[in-house]
């Protein structure tokens, strides 16, 4: 019934719709929120399900588990996806952000979790210890993909391309050395006034990495 009230509203970004009530940024950072309070209300149901519902005599959960826990993780992957929908949205009209990419991040980690628990339902899924191989390859990917560099690399791609109407020179000079080779390629910019703001950028990271002897 959540779901089914709200339809448009949750669907509205696959089609790269904004509703007219909101800010990329507040429809982004509101469906997070709604995705954490549902998926925190739902992971509690599931714990309280496997804890207090009678298994069958071999230790299987019931038929009833079963579907319960399905259609609630079902439910709560939907919500995800929806939610990725809106960053995605919020990206392209905006750009990439150290935080905008961890979130995005935290929200694959929770559609694995949840698609673990259905698994787990049908097979004899060890839940716990799939889900901490399942953890540590994504934080393993999130800490060797160099997400400073893509981040630079997205936003100055997307600008030369036309797809961001500007360029976010804090964001850019926050990533400090990972954004100096795109950084480099903004001071040839056909528009004067952003050559000349991605020299002082330019100047400004390569200053404080020769304050750290870097």
């Amino acid at each position: 019934m959540y779901i089914a009230v709200q339809f448009n509203y949750f669907t509205a970004a696959f089609g790269g719709n904004l509703p007219e009530e909101y800010s990329y940024a507040a429809y982004a950072r509101k469906g997070f929120f709604e995705l954490c309070t549902v998926a925190v209300i739902n992971l509690c149901v599931i714990a309280c399900m496997n804890l207090f519902l009678k298994r069958k005599e071999d230790g299987a959960p019931s038929a009833a588990m079963k579907v319960y826990c399905t259609l609630l993780s079902g439910f709560t992957v939907l919500l995800i996806v929806s939610a990725l929908s809106k960053m995605v949205l919020y990206i392209k009209e905006m750009g990439m952000t150290p935080l905008r990419i961890y979130t995005s991040w935290f929200m694959l980690v929770l559609v694995v979790l949840f698609v673990l628990i259905i698994a787990a339902q049908f097979t004899k899924l060890r839940f716990c210890r799939a889900a901490f191989i399942g953890f540590t390859i994504l934080f393993a990917t999130l800490c060797f993909a160099n997400v400073d560099g893509m981040i630079a690399r997205y936003n100055v791609k997307a600008y030369e391309t036309g797809k961001l109407e500007r360029v976010d020179f804090g964001v850019l000079e926050d990533l400090e050395d990972a954004a100096l080779v795109h950084v480099e390629r903004l001071t040839e910019a056909k528009d004067s006034a952003v050559a000349e703001e991605a020299k002082a950028c330019y100047d400004r990271i390569l200053t404080k990495s020769n304050e750290k002897n870097d």
